[in-house]
């Protein structure tokens, strides 16, 4: 039986404030809200069969915001005028049909599609195949240096006619449709990874200092897999010993979470963990990075990559972040700034401000406060501040004869 194999492409608006919800007793934060979609279905061969293509009327972000009126050539009258976003989501997917597999250029459009689905109340669960098509690409075309993989540097790279726009949503996935004729596609999505083996890789490469992986599915309240024996409860691969699972788990895709379990008989010496608090205005600015700075196809999983140039989409090294600096530098005037003493500037305002020494250790990774000395590099008039403070408390303590009072 053949595949039912759905291209698709979305275009997305976004608030000028972060919308938070609560996703099955889970706090997330909106990447987007559908305002456009393109979709072909083709066979294994790449032929285009069918065509979908709809704007749609948003409810949460209803102003159109400038950045992705300037990247699509949306207008606010093309939101009023869409279909509403219910009616239109539900189409869709009724056309993609029960079996559909969805493959896309990267995989940013896959959770924006499950937040869009679920605050609409439809059915979030399907499809339950996706394929990264970047990845069936670079199997038969490995990445050279300097080259970019966003959709239109791989189309000019293929010698592939630019007929039609891009950012447009259906005009997309053509293009990707275009560039899938060029594969072996149906070699590469039978080579195509699995979710353990993908799993598998990012979690526990080779070499590495991780042993192995569990995987456990069915649950939806967060609550239920928190307190779940099997999962609290679970045995180390290489003596059969307790793990101790903890605290903290991190997000990986749209619903699911992962975290790290040692083993305290097989555990290695040496290496450590620190939990740093970050201040909740870091999260407005990270939001509003990957919304409107961060290329959608950026390289990997890597949150800060290459914004402009040849590279733009690579994931930023540590020159790169230098050049960032040094531009930011010439910008403020200043004759000298580097990331090092930048941190050195952090934590001397955290020991101004009132943070104490030992905190500032924590936070700093440092193994003795002596280290944690070195950084601190407190101005003459925080010094001042500093001793007419503590005489202030000790004239508090002695009357004028001397006497404690």
């Amino acid at each position: 039986m053949p595949r039912n194999l759905v291209l698709f492409d979305l275009e997305w608006n976004i608030g000028y404030k972060p919308y938070i919800f609560n996703y099955h007793g889970v706090q997330q934060t909106f990447r987007g809200e559908i305002i456009e979609i393109g979709a072909v279905k083709i066979d294994e061969d790449a032929n285009v069969l069918d065509t979908f293509s709809i704007h749609l009327r948003p409810r949460i972000f209803r102003t159109l915001q400038h950045h992705i009126a300037k990247v699509t050539g949306l207008t606010q009258a093309d939101l009023d005028r869409g279909e509403p976003i219910v009616q239109g989501l539900r189409r869709f997917m009724q056309w993609c049909g029960p079996d559909a597999e969805f493959a896309e250029w990267g995989m940013d459009d896959v959770p924006v599609l499950k937040q869009n689905l679920f605050l609409c109340n439809l059915d979030e669960s399907r499809p339950t195949q996706w394929y990264d098509l970047q990845q069936i690409f670079l199997r038969e075309h490995p990445r050279k240096e300097g080259e970019g993989m966003t959709l239109e540097s791989v189309v000019t790279r293929m010698g592939i006619p630019m007929e039609r726009p891009f950012h447009d949503a259906l005009s997309d996935t053509l293009y990707t449709a275009d560039v899938c004729r060029k594969l072996d596609l149906r070699a590469g999505l039978a080579a195509y990874p699995t979710e353990e083996e993908s799993l598998r890789a990012s979690l526990c490469p080779a070499p590495g200092d991780y042993r192995d992986f569990r995987v456990f599915r069915g649950y939806v309240e967060q609550s239920a897999w928190r307190s779940d024996p099997k999962i609290i409860t679970a045995s180390c691969p290489v003596c059969g010993g307790d793990l101790q699972p903890d605290d903290i788990w991190l997000k990986k895709g749209n619903s699911g979470w992962y975290t790290l379990s040692q083993c305290p008989i097989c555990a290695g010496k040496g290496g450590h963990e620190r939990i740093v608090p970050v201040d909740p205005l870091f999260f407005t600015h990270l939001h509003a990075y990957l919304s409107l700075e961060r290329p959608r196809d950026g390289d990997g999983e890597r949150v800060f990559v290459v914004l402009k140039g040849p590279n733009r989409g690579r994931p930023l090294t540590a020159a790169g972040l230098d050049e960032v600096l040094a531009g930011a530098r010439r910008r403020a005037g200043l004759a000298h700034a580097t990331c090092h003493e930048l941190r050195h500037t952090c934590f001397t305002r955290l020991r101004e401000a009132g943070m104490s020494l030992e905190a500032i250790q924590a936070q700093a990774g440092h193994a003795n406060l002596d280290t944690t000395r070195l950084y601190l590099h407190l101005s003459n008039d925080w010094l001042a501040d500093q001793y007419r403070d503590a005489m202030t408390v000790l004239a508090d303590i002695y009357d004028n004869n001397g006497a404690v009072s």
